[in-house]
């Protein structure tokens, strides 16, 4: 948001209101703001908006039980249990910052028995409410085997490669992004 902000020369809290067509935003800049999100390939996450709504009650000091995020991975280690480079311990850390939770979900390694497990997986994250994913993609193998249902949750992937296929796999909601 704040590159569109940067493109149109307005603040990013006016980009957000703009994207969720906030009437104290005039047309004409929503319509310049929904231009320049689309040059840059911005699509609107309502899922993450919502968890973004989360953290701003948590921020102005409103009680609310924290939101857990899914850390999913199809290995035999637990990262919870085995934080060798410190990614646990991170991550937990700087998802307490911001009001949130994280528990860990291991799919099933065994090649044959990945994609069972995800779509059971998909199953047990909605039925507990969880929404955001959150993906260590290159200590995984393919995760185009994995038939998590995509289109259900929100999506971070942490790496420094780009083993995701194209973002168009996973549906419309999911954000992908790389890097540290």
């Amino acid at each position: 948001m704040k590159d569109i902000a940067r493109r149109v020369g307005c603040s990013v809290s006016t980009v957000s209101r703009a994207l969720r067509n906030d009437r104290r935003i005039s047309p004409q800049v929503r319509e310049r703001i929904a231009g320049a999100a689309e040059e840059l390939g911005y699509a609107w996450d309502k899922e993450a908006s919502n968890l973004m709504a989360r953290f701003r009650s948590k921020a102005t000091g409103r009680d609310i039980a924290p939101e857990t995020v899914a850390l999913v991975h199809a290995g035999t280690r637990s990262y919870s249990k085995e934080d060798p480079l410190g990614f646990w311990t991170a991550l937990t850390r700087a998802a307490e910052l911001v009001g949130f939770k994280i528990d860990e979900f291991a799919l099933d390694p065994r090649p044959e028995k990945t994609g069972e497990s995800g779509r059971r997986l998909s199953r047990v994250l909605r039925n507990r409410g969880i929404r955001g994913l959150v993906l260590f993609p290159f200590y995984q193998p393919d995760i185009r085997h994995w038939r998590i249902d995509w289109d259900h949750f929100s999506l971070i992937a942490v790496g420094s490669g780009s083993p995701i296929p194209n973002s168009n796999h996973f549906g419309t909601r999911a954000g992908v992004f790389h890097g540290y």
